[in-house]
């Protein structure tokens, strides 16, 4: 729903509760116990809208890379990493949900603190629980857990079996200055958002922003047309488990209509229905033109593509090959800030650096890390960059997951860094253990000027994870 404003900026209902009680603070809830469920002997929450918007969240510090760097000695054996150079403490968000996969990471309260939103999905293969639906959960920055979201089971979008919300982002969708939640409800072809109330202890509202999106799975915002605002592009791919339709599959972006109630329009981006089993999902500017371009890899193939944009209308796309097979979700990085952005992205048993060569429409690569081979094929899954050490050097954190016939097989994976040096790379373990981690980000969770790292696993742990850097 939408939430009014005054003219300081803040929801009226909030001034009007100001004058009536002095204030308007941050709410208080429980903190996380742990379980699946949700967190018992949970207080009823003060309802107290948010003091918005806040100032900007404190930015992560990233450091400075060395575009010659050669990659790490030989090839890393990651199984026999045995620690860090910079120490961390792990703090349980949320474990033994039914299915996690994907969180967001945004200052959803206006208060300059990160927070976390995360969704315990539903599937009978895990865990068989009733009522079935998604739950959705907030980890504020207080720090405190609540749940936002209560079994919401798309009824409207029929299709049995799993029920999933998974990768998300944070976006204001209906204009009132609050970051909504936005994310591919990967079991039913659609892409819906969770509407921020304004308000803590009241359930987010849902909001279909597309019907048309067949294997959703990943999701990323960004101003596509140039006018101001958010909008979304989504990655599909051929999913026979959740729609059975092979046909529709490549990207699309949903242009944000800049209103609060009408309807986002869906936009081809292509041609790119070629593209069967789709991952990375990037949207940068890649050629310094000023217009935005997307990114994507295809498992399948290993290919990475770059289409080209023009502000959303029309596409160029220049593809090569890349060995992204089992390598996943990369980001933009623009290295030597030239408007010019390269992507970091997880490859077969890797991480490498992409960038375009606009004047002869080749992609270009540099190996950060290679990685030996497993007794089970392992998957980079994710990456981020951050001077995780403060030495002024940029540093590139990663997770790993792991392929299985069930999701009751013992599975590996974990949470690692890579120290940039002079001499190259050095690879730092944060955690491992059998469950496989799908998602990664590197944030100051805390607020002392350093990056923490946050984290989620699906098999069999479920859970989602914070590591607090003991820098500074």
């Amino acid at each position: 729903m939408s939430t009014a404003m005054s003219p300081l900026g803040r929801p009226i209902a909030c001034t009007i509760v100001a004058l009536l009680i002095g204030g308007c603070g941050g709410g208080s809830t429980s903190q996380s116990s742990g379980a699946g469920a949700a967190p018992t002997g949970t207080p009823t929450p003060t309802v107290v809208l948010y003091p918005c918007p806040g100032p900007a969240l404190p930015p992560v510090p990233v450091g400075n890379f060395d575009l010659g760097n050669p990659p790490g000695p030989g090839i890393f054996d990651l199984t026999k990493l045995t620690g860090s150079t910079v120490g961390f403490t792990a703090e349980t968000v949320l474990s033994r949900m039914n299915y996690s996969y994907g969180f967001a990471v945004a200052d959803y309260d206006c208060d300059a603190r990160p927070d976390i939103s995360f969704f315990d999905s539903y599937t009978t293969r895990v865990i068989d629980r009733s009522p079935p639906g998604v739950i959705g959960y907030m980890r504020w920055g207080a720090p405190s857990l609540e749940p936002i979201v209560a079994n919401d089971a798309f009824p409207e979008l029929q299709r049995g079996g799993y029920i999933l919300f998974e990768r998300q982002v944070a976006i204001d969708v209906n204009g009132d200055k609050l970051p909504d939640i936005v994310g591919v409800v990967n079991s039913h072809g659609a892409v819906a958002a969770y509407i921020n109330p304004g308000i803590r202890g009241v359930k987010w509202t849902r909001r279909y922003l597309s019907f048309a999106t067949p294997g959703a799975l990943n999701i990323a915002a960004a101003d596509i047309d140039g006018d101001g605002d958010k909008d979304i592009v989504v990655a599909m791919r051929n999913q026979p488990d959740t729609d059975p339709n092979p046909a529709v599959r490549g990207l699309v972006w949903l242009q944000n209509p800049g209103t609060a109630d009408d309807h986002w329009v869906q936009r081809a981006i292509g041609p790119s229905d070629d593209l069967t089993t789709l991952r990375s999902l990037v949207v940068a500017d890649m050629n310094a033109d000023g217009k935005l371009d997307v990114v994507t890899t295809n498992n399948e193939t290993g290919d990475l593509a770059i289409f080209l944009g023009d502000g959303g209308l029309t596409w160029r796309r220049i593809s090569a090959p890349v060995l992204a097979i089992h390598g996943h979700y990369g980001i933009a990085v623009d290295l030597n800030k030239d408007g010019r952005s390269e992507i970091l992205q997880p490859v077969y048993q890797g991480i490498k650096l992409f960038w375009l060569d606009a004047a002869t429409d080749t992609i270009s690569s540099q190996t950060i890390a290679d990685f030996a081979s497993e007794a089970e094929q392992i998957v980079v899954t994710e990456v981020d960059a951050a001077d995780i050490d403060l030495d002024g050097k940029m540093d590139v954190v990663f997770t790993i997951g792991s392929l299985s016939t069930s999701p009751t097989d013992p599975r590996r994976g974990g949470v690692y860094w890579l120290k940039q040096t002079d001499q190259g790379w050095e690879a730092n373990l944060i955690e491992a253990g059998t469950a496989s981690y799908v998602a990664v980000r590197a944030v100051d969770i805390d607020g002392d000027g350093d990056a923490d790292i946050v984290a989620d696993s699906e098999y069999n742990l479920h859970a989602v994870t914070i590591w607090i850097n003991h820098t500074r």
